[in-house]
């Protein structure tokens, strides 16, 4: 069984950084919901309403080794830059018209300009995002396999 004292001072107040994470993070939420009669004028009014409050609170040292928000993939822009390209290549359609000839040309310019600048921003991205999301993987593993020594602050993974 491996030995999970600090390798740096030998100390043994040690915690998996996860479990460290885990238990330095507290979520909640909380409903409130009210119910209002008033009398006004004559006539009678009933009224309600609900509100959700969010809670978050980390400690110190959990914020410390707390992920990164996950990196998007892009899925966005390639969505919005086939949305654009559909009314364009309908427009350059309706513009093979003889009888429509010159009714859409701006259109279908607007849309095409539109759609390129997002699949633009889609296709350029890519490789930035790959390498973010490789960063993400890479410390999702080291929070789930390191431990930290709570005297000195060395982390470590243990050799199994």
């Amino acid at each position: 069984m491996p030995d999970f004292g600090c390798p740096h001072c030998k100390a043994d107040t040690t915690q998996k950084i996860i479990l460290l994470l885990q238990t330095g993070t507290q979520r909640g939420n909380s409903m409130t919901s009210m119910v209002g009669v008033g009398v006004a004028g004559g006539g009678l009014g009933v009224g309600g309403g609900q509100a959700v409050t969010r809670s978050f609170s980390q400690t110190d040292l959990a914020a410390k080794y707390a992920m990164p928000a996950q990196p998007s993939s892009g899925a966005g822009y390639l969505v919005m830059g086939i949305l654009f390209a559909v009314p364009a290549l309908f427009m350059l359609v309706f513009l093979m018209d003889p009888d429509t000839r010159g009714c859409g040309i701006a259109t279908s310019f607007v849309f095409g300009l539109f759609s390129g600048v997002f699949l633009l921003i889609y296709f350029a991205g890519r490789e930035g995002r790959a390498r973010a999301a490789q960063q993400w993987q890479a410390r999702w593993e080291y929070i789930h396999r390191a431990w930290v020594c709570l005297r000195c602050g060395h982390e470590w993974i243990p050799e199994a």
